[in-house]
């Protein structure tokens, strides 16, 4: 078992040689330390071309253990927490790498609330159970489980009952041949005054239009194009699972999560949000332009697991990070693209005008890049003695909320350590474009050479 593929969020990666069925079927059986076994779980998988057979030996492990659980297939992370809930679950489990590369996969865990349980502390807590079963492979002669299908129905049903479009509202959805596909299918021409148009949206998970991660660059080329061609009010981009959203306006235009979070705090019912440190000179540009004084914001570290306990803790209405992960107090305070997407058509259905031009009024953003660079765990040690040391009296501030801010002039960087991948994580704005390209450029000398 290697023990590197139990990340902060969840169990991720590469399949076969660190993630594979004899994996997943040992975690399976060891799950009973989790759940309680009066309450049966949901377990679902993405799209990847690995998923199904990590799906079957998981199940395959939980039925060795006399775990119950209902079987539901290909599913989204959102559809998951919502059936934990609708179901009042004792916990669900999903078969995915989220946004990551086609060749990694992993299990996201969560409990009976919806919360995800770290790969680290779940680690430290089936290691210590003390038994063979890490060593228990997993043998071929599973039966094929049967998946239950009725979920769907009921998470689409939610969905519709939670928008209102008072206008006609045509939205171009890109689902990046991931497990949002079959969702937005079933929501085609039964939202009122919503239309959408489908691209990629064929699920295959060798994810052939552009990858699962909406974020890289290229990935909303085609998004943008559709957009403009079918004179759209906006489009948006979903990663393999589900959890993350990314936007373009009606010129397609890709927005960033800051100029989303405007659009939907103007809701006066939004009072109180939670942000990461990147949103940082979005939220101060921003939040000047919105009239009620009763509007609080609180930072939280990057991360599903950080935003979700600070939602909670502080009673916010919604939360969000750079990467397009938007949370919402009435679902459950987790995230959804999915439910992303409908509020944002909300949102514009209520504008007088259009979201290029509500783009345009409000205050410019800065330019900003973010990039990753590969880096072994054993390398990362030295990481941020090397960058100070590279930048020495240029930095005038530093924040260790999560990885290493720095305030610099014209402009200022973040470098964390991803908890998703063997990458460090890099977000460079300046005062112009040629300034975050010679940030950059620096940081990513002083990376390389650590």
């Amino acid at each position: 078992m290697n023990q590197s593929i139990f990340r902060l969020y969840d169990i991720r990666g590469k399949y076969p040689e660190e993630i594979s069925e004899s994996v997943v079927f040992a975690v399976a059986v060891r799950l009973g330390v989790l759940f309680d076994k009066n309450k049966k779980i949901i377990v679902g998988c993405d799209g990847r071309v690995s998923s199904p057979a990590l799906y079957r030996a998981f199940c395959a492990g939980l039925d060795r253990a006399e775990i119950g659980y209902v079987p539901i297939g290909l599913a989204t992370r959102p559809m998951m927490i919502f059936l934990t809930h609708y179901r009042r679950a004792g916990g669900a489990v999903l078969v995915t790498a989220s946004h990551n590369p086609k060749e990694y996969n992993g299990l996201k865990i969560s409990d009976e609330r919806g919360r995800d349980i770290s790969g680290i502390a779940l680690y430290k807590k089936l290691y210590t159970w003390r038994t063979s079963s890490w060593e228990r492979r997993f043998t071929d002669d599973a039966p094929i489980v049967q998946s239950d299908k009725l979920p769907y129905d009921a998470y689409v049903s939610f969905l519709i009952d939670r928008v209102a479009l008072p206008r006609s509202i045509k939205v171009v959805v890109d689902c990046s041949n991931g497990a949002t596909a079959p969702i937005v299918q079933r929501l085609k021409n039964r939202v009122h005054n919503l239309s959408l148009v489908l691209i990629n949206n064929s699920v295959d998970g060798s994810f052939p239009a552009h990858g699962p991660d909406p974020t890289r660059v290229g990935a909303l080329k085609q998004l943008s194009a559709r957009v403009r061609k079918e004179h759209a009010d906006f489009g948006v981009c979903f990663d393999g699972d589900g959890d993350r959203a990314v936007f373009v306006d009606n010129a397609g235009v890709p927005l960033r999560a800051g100029h989303m979070w405007r659009l939907l705090v103007g809701d006066s019912r939004v009072h109180t949000t939670v942000y990461t440190v990147a949103s940082a000179y979005a939220i101060a540009q921003f939040a000047p332009t919105i009239s009620r004084a009763a509007l609080h914001v609180h930072r939280a570290a990057v991360g599903q697991v950080s935003i979700e306990s600070t939602m909670r803790r502080v009673g916010a209405d919604i939360g969000f990070e750079e990467s397009g992960h938007y949370y919402f107090k009435d679902f459950f305070n987790a995230d959804s693209g999915i439910f992303a997407m409908m509020r944002v058509a909300q949102a514009i259905a209520r504008l007088p005008y259009d979201l290029k031009r509500f783009r345009l009024f409000l205050p410019p953003l800065l330019p900003a890049l973010d990039f990753s660079m590969p880096m072994l765990r054993i390398r990362q040690r030295n990481l941020f003695f090397r960058i100070s040391h590279a930048f020495g009296k240029e930095i005038h501030l530093i924040d260790r909320t999560d990885g290493m801010a720095c305030a610099v002039r014209d402009g200022w960087f973040l470098v964390r350590i991803s908890n998703t991948q063997d990458v460090v994580r890099v977000y460079v704005e300046g005062k112009t474009a040629a300034r975050v390209r010679a940030l950059a450029q620096r940081l990513a000398r002083a990376i390389k050479i650590t």
